[in-house]
């Protein structure tokens, strides 16, 4: 009953991190991160002349498994109250992925 909380900088709760500032860096650094393994993932089947329709299927995979998944079904409440700078770095990081379809010969 009288047990002492620990006072942490920052906490991983289903998948989220928050800090306790509850500002959203730290969440879409590790965000962007996972993103741009798997957009290095895409340019590689690019660069080997991987098929459309192989090369599609990754790039629905990255988007939905990766960002819409954070975005949706994490936080929504919460993005809200994200930086200007961290919605454009997700935003630019999105543009990426998408130039890199458009771009497939």
């Amino acid at each position: 009953m009288d047990q002492q909380i620990e006072i942490v900088e920052s906490y991983k709760y289903l998948g989220v991190h928050l800090d306790n500032k509850l500002n959203w860096k730290k969440n879409t650094n590790v965000l962007l991160k996972k993103a741009s393994l798997r957009l290095f993932f895409l340019r590689k089947l690019r660069s080997f002349n991987v098929c459309n329709k192989l090369l599609h299927v990754f790039f629905i995979f990255f988007y939905h498994g990766i960002l819409a998944s954070v975005l949706v079904a994490y936080a929504v409440p919460c993005w809200c109250t994200i930086t200007l700078e961290d919605r454009n770095r997700i935003n630019k990081l999105i543009k990426k992925a998408g130039s890199i379809l458009i771009h497939w010969k």
